[in-house]
């Protein structure tokens, strides 16, 4: 890889896990370079759910209550798809700001569905505009 006036060159081969505290036992986040998978959120939380959302940011903020994938677009490569497998809840919340998106969604809510649970989540902010009590509710109160 190289870099040049214009910004890094060359193909990204590898993935990224990180550890936030000493005393985590295992990684927090977990980015895949190759292959398409985005960015992932590991929160210890005793649930086997998991939330579909479209960019880092998003995964973040929600990824302190439960697990997410950021897909960094709107589709399922075969990485994320084998991931995704060992789920049984799945909630997509997208940023559902037009109508490609929404379709987007509806898409992968019917991949999904051949894994277990699914619920869109539509709502009028992107996820990562909503706060964590916000994000509690959205999720498990509806």
């Amino acid at each position: 890889v190289s870099q040049s006036r214009y910004g890094w060159h060359g193909e990204r081969v590898g993935y990224q896990l990180r550890k936030i505290y000493n005393d985590d036992e295992g990684a927090k986040y977990i980015t895949q370079m190759k292959g398409g998978f985005g960015f992932m959120s590991l929160p210890n939380v005793p649930s086997n759910a998991v939330v579909v959302v479209e960019d880092i940011v998003s995964a973040i903020k929600i990824g302190r209550q439960v697990r997410t994938v950021a897909l960094l677009s709107t589709g399922l490569s075969p990485m994320v798809k084998a991931t995704l497998a060992q789920y049984d809840m799945f909630y997509v919340w997208l940023d559902m700001d037009n109508e490609q998106v929404i379709r987007q969604a509806v898409k992968l809510l019917n991949i999904l569905k051949n894994f277990g649970r699914t619920k869109l989540i539509q709502t009028e902010k992107d996820p990562k505009n909503y706060s964590n009590e916000e994000i509690r509710s959205i999720l498990y109160d509806t």
